[in-house]
């Protein structure tokens, strides 16, 4: 038999430098990315933060035009009867830590992260959230009507 007349079937597959080169490529990702998937994560949690402050400062509106609450513990049944159920604030930062911290002396504030912060004042609310490092978020007041 002549040469032309058999052919070797050649196996196509991937060679050890390629499969190699392959793993290194998605190391690297890896090492760039995880690092970002983290931030992004904490940063989605203070979205909701913001959210909340949103909740509580559209609930309070509502209320001061109504009828002013001038006591935490009136003020706090008022909160946790209106967010109930599935639609129950909770604090994104800390599953344990209070969603909505009332006062009514400024001295008297606790700043978990994660938690909006009402502070009843003679005629007026002020209300905010607190971030990851402590800083204040959606700072807004409301004044009785």
């Amino acid at each position: 038999m002549s040469k032309s007349g058999v052919r070797k079937k050649k196996k196509k597959a991937f060679t050890l430098i390629e499969l190699m080169i392959v793993v290194a490529v998605i190391g690297i990702m890896a090492i760039v990315l995880i690092p970002k998937a983290g931030a992004a994560r904490t940063e989605a949690k203070v979205v909701g933060v913001s959210a909340n402050v949103n909740a509580v400062r559209s609930f309070l509106e509502l209320r001061t035009g109504a009828r002013f609450i001038d006591s935490v513990e009136n003020l706090e049944d008022a909160i946790n009867g209106t967010f109930t159920g599935n639609e129950a604030l909770k604090n994104p930062l800390d599953e344990e830590g209070e969603a909505v911290v009332v006062v009514d002396d400024p001295e008297d504030i606790a700043e978990v992260a994660g938690s909006v912060v009402v502070i009843i004042g003679e005629s007026q609310y002020e209300l905010y959230g607190v971030d990851n490092t402590g800083s204040k978020i959606g700072n807004s007041v409301i004044i009785k009507k």
